[in-house]
């Protein structure tokens, strides 16, 4: 009965009239991701900062083969400043709308043939394998910053304070030897690792994304006939 889109519209819209930064869910299910993700991407749709953007990325995608998309997966992303524009237009934070931004580009090449597809598979690949094996940068995040439990008269386990360290002194080369060695127990975990348990996640993360996208571009791609929304012309 679309209880839940209504639900996610009156969230979205009560964002919009407290001028809050974004909407967040935390660990959200796989349906209500799925009702999410096709709401995002037929609001995404229709801004034109968003098809502008797109535009550009899905001529250059058309032109390539699979394998260069594997080896610079920033340049298909969305720019910062699109970014910037979608968080204050729509409250989407920009995880989610990552999230649509592959659904908006899978709309456009899913009916032109095995070799889009191929790209579009590779270009998820990366995506994904940023998720599940990380990069020099999401393995620094949080670094400085700790979390710290204070008890309340509910349930003082679901209650808590983050605060940043100040980070010690230490030089230049410190700072370095201290990247190298994070990079290099990344590359020791998954060399020590006898059952390929990332490499498993990793498969079986694509395999579920694949699916979800499949399934919300045919979702959308049924609400912009009724709407008479048109795609991007490349």
């Amino acid at each position: 009965q679309q209880n839940g889109v209504y639900l996610l519209e009156a969230v979205y819209k009560t964002a919009l009239e407290r001028g809050s930064f974004e909407v967040t869910m935390e660990e959200p299910s796989n349906d209500l991701q799925v009702v999410r993700e096709c709401m995002d991407t037929m609001r995404l749709i229709t801004f034109e900062p968003v098809r502008l953007g797109l535009y550009d990325v899905l001529r250059k995608l058309l032109n390539c083969k699979p394998q260069p998309v594997l080896t610079n997966p920033r340049e298909w992303m969305p720019s910062h400043d699109l970014v910037e524009k979608v968080k204050q237009g729509f409250k989407i934070c920009k995880l989610q709308f990552l999230y649509c931004w592959q659904v908006l580009i899978y709309l456009h090449m899913m009916h032109r043939g095995n070799e889009a597809v191929a790209v579009f598979r590779s270009l998820i690949s990366s995506f994904v394998k940023t998720e599940v094996f990380g990069s020099s940068k999401s393995s620094n995040v949080g670094k400085h910053k700790q979390l710290v439990d204070v008890e309340n008269e509910y349930d003082s386990s679901r209650t808590f304070v983050m605060f940043k360290v100040k980070q010690s002194p230490m030089d230049t080369h410190d700072v370095a030897k201290k990247t190298d060695a994070g990079s290099a127990h990344l590359d020791a975990a998954v060399d020590m690792d006898p059952e390929g348990q990332l490499e498993n996640a990793y498969q079986e993360l694509l395999e579920e994304r694949e699916e979800e996208i499949n399934q919300v571009a045919e979702k959308v791609l049924q609400h912009l006939k009724k709407a008479g929304i048109t795609l991007v012309d490349i």
